[in-house]
């Protein structure tokens, strides 16, 4: 079982529920390490403590979820405070999400707020550069394109949807994709 929440209904017996499931995976998403961008991001009041909530609820119930941090340019900045925060709320890896084109995504790409490759690769460098080696944290770097097969799997990325691509870096300027 796969589950990718916002976590607003993610109670603790819904985390005992989820639990139950002896193969699960959980992404819970926030896309700021503080309540004013993921707020603004999500649109939502009280979205980031509820969030958070899910998160503790999840643990709580024994599975270490993956946080899904969706990349842009009000947020992209505090990457480096958005990993701190996902260590300390214990869990178990942060996939890093290029906003897509789509619904909410058309209006961000409206106003700019989306990422240009330039911005990605410098990003992704930043990650495996500076921040994966100082975190136990499994950092994921996902874009959704369309990019040649590599050796890695969907599941090691971090299960990226259906008609799309992972790409990581796995050594300085070494970038790897993984069809999914």
């Amino acid at each position: 079982m796969t589950i990718e929440t916002n976590g607003l209904l993610c109670t603790p017996e819904i985390a005992a529920e989820i639990a139950k499931s002896p193969k699960r995976f959980v992404s819970v998403s926030i896309d700021g390490a503080d309540a004013e961008t993921h707020e603004w991001v999500r649109g939502v009041p009280g979205s980031f403590k509820a969030a958070r909530q899910a998160v503790n609820n999840l643990i709580a119930a024994g599975i270490r979820p993956q946080i899904i941090f969706t990349v842009m340019r009000s947020n992209a900045g505090r990457v480096d405070a958005m990993v701190r925060m996902v260590e300390e709320l214990g869990a178990a890896s942060l996939k890093f999400n290029v906003v897509q084109p789509t619904a909410r995504g058309e209006k961000l790409h409206e106003n700019q707020e989306t990422l240009n490759i330039a911005d990605l690769i410098a990003l992704g460098r930043h990650v495996e550069q500076e921040l994966a080696p100082k975190t136990k944290l499994r950092l994921f770097f996902i874009t959704h394109t369309l990019l040649e097969p590599s050796i890695a799997s969907p599941a090691e990325m971090g299960a990226a949807p259906a008609g799309s691509s992972a790409s990581w870096a796995s050594s300085p300027a070494d970038t790897m994709p993984c069809a999914a």
